[in-house]
């Protein structure tokens, strides 16, 4: 289990009057990380987007690339949000899990204090699994009035456990941000995140819950989730009704979270550090609490229902990953070592 050692962030964030204006000053120590990595400071999201592609290397692998800097490319892996029950029957059917299995090992449990960057760069963490504590879109944001628009630089700004691990894969992190192709809810083909169009892990359960009365039990702005005393009153009602039979076991199942396989490490130390071993590979597992703090109602008991849900179908969903990698790897390098964290208030 690893904690950032930077704690809770109590950075409020203002929201820009012009979406667009992410940096405009080349000498601002935020852009350092992302200039370093691209070759150039983030102005703007088109511009930005404009400036990066996805290529393959010489074995077919995805890499993020530069206009800005061609001789730069960095292995962006496999982004895809599969649901706990998407997860478990990939486990399940795995020939190579299953000989993982057979091996014999045992299991240890550590707690980790200190910055997870620096794990990340650590060669006998090579290949391994990092929980990221997010949002439901898989970025970071530090205020739901953030939007993908803002940019990737100012999670310089938020010193948690999420903005660490994207930072320190930070390539993949702006494959998720501008390049990432998937379909929406209105079914349109998309490329990368916009305010108006982006990811929602919980749109499932929102879809198997229905809207009674023509309102949703809860909503997610910005990756954060909202509701009021009615609604999860109403919507602890359902949960009891179906919790031990096969109705509430679909509800964890259908919860998804953002899993990005064998991506580079860029840095570590919040970009400062540029020396990361070659080849060193980890999958990031972006996933995120209910945020409570963030709403009017006053009653955790009230949330603590759909707070558990989500957790425990979050931190299963790790486990299965993890398994995956090291299926992928032979057990070889680190790929046996998972990292779980404190998801909520910061992480």
């Amino acid at each position: 289990t690893m904690k950032n050692s930077e704690g809770s962030s109590s950075q409020a964030h203002a929201a820009k009057e012009n979406s667009n204006a992410i940096q405009d000053d080349n000498t601002n120590p935020v852009a350092d990380w992302f200039s370093s990595l691209f070759g150039f400071v983030e102005t703007d999201y088109e511009t930005a987007k404009s400036k990066l592609y996805v290529a393959q290397d010489e074995n077919g692998k995805d890499i993020l690339k530069s206009r800005a800097a061609s001789d730069r490319s960095y292995l962006v892996g496999r982004f895809w949000t599969p649901s706990l029950s998407e997860l478990r029957k990939v486990v399940t059917e795995s020939e190579d899990v299953s000989k993982l299995k057979q091996a014999e090992s045992a299991l240890t449990l550590d707690f980790v204090y200190g910055d997870v960057s620096v794990l990340h760069a650590d060669e006998k963490f090579r290949h391994a699994t990092f929980q990221a504590a997010s949002q439901f879109n898989c970025l970071e944001f530090v205020h739901p009035d953030v939007t993908p628009e803002d940019g990737i630089s100012i999670y310089a700004g938020d010193r948690t456990q999420g903005p660490a691990c994207s930072i320190a894969c930070g390539a993949a992190t702006a494959y998720r941000n501008y390049l990432h192709k998937w379909i929406n809810a209105e079914d349109v083909p998309m490329e990368g995140q916009t305010k108006d169009n982006m990811l929602n892990n919980l749109a499932d359960l929102q879809r198997l819950l229905g809207e009674p009365d023509g309102q949703q039990y809860f909503r997610v702005d910005g990756g954060y989730t909202f509701s009021g005393d009615h609604e999860l009153t109403a919507l602890n009602q359902r949960f009891a009704s179906a919790f031990g039979a096969a109705e509430g076991n679909a509800y964890k199942d259908s919860i998804r979270v953002g899993v990005h396989e064998d991506v580079q490490v860029t840095s570590s130390r919040w970009g400062t550090r540029l020396d990361v071993p070659p080849g060193q590979t980890v999958t990031q597992v972006f996933s995120s609490a209910c945020s409570i703090a963030y709403n009017k109602c006053n009653s955790l008991e009230l949330w603590e229902p759909l707070a558990r849900l989500v957790l425990e179908a979050s931190y299963e969903a790790v486990l299965y990953t993890a398994l995956l990698a090291a299926a992928r790897h032979g057990g070889g390098g680190g790929s046996r070592r998972g990292g779980l964290t404190l998801l909520g208030g910061g992480g």
